[in-house]
C-alpha cells in the first residue's frame, strides 16, 4: 500500500508507492558521439 501525500503548492493529494522501483536506464546515450540522430533538432543556433 502506498502513502497519501499532499502537495502544498498545488493543494492536491497524491498516492506515492512504497516500492523502491529502480529507474530503467538506457545504455545508449543521445549525448554520446555518434548518437546525434537520437536528439531533437535545435530550436536556436548561434554561430
Amino acid at each position: 500500500m502506498g502513502d497519501m501525500r499532499k502537495d502544498y503548492v498545488s493543494e492536491h493529494f497524491m498516492i506515492v508507492s512504497k516500492k523502491d522501483d529502480k529507474a530503467v536506464v538506457s545504455k545508449k546515450s543521445p549525448f554520446a558521439p555518434g548518437n546525434e540522430s537520437m536528439t531533437n533538432p535545435s530550436v536556436l543556433s548561434l554561430v
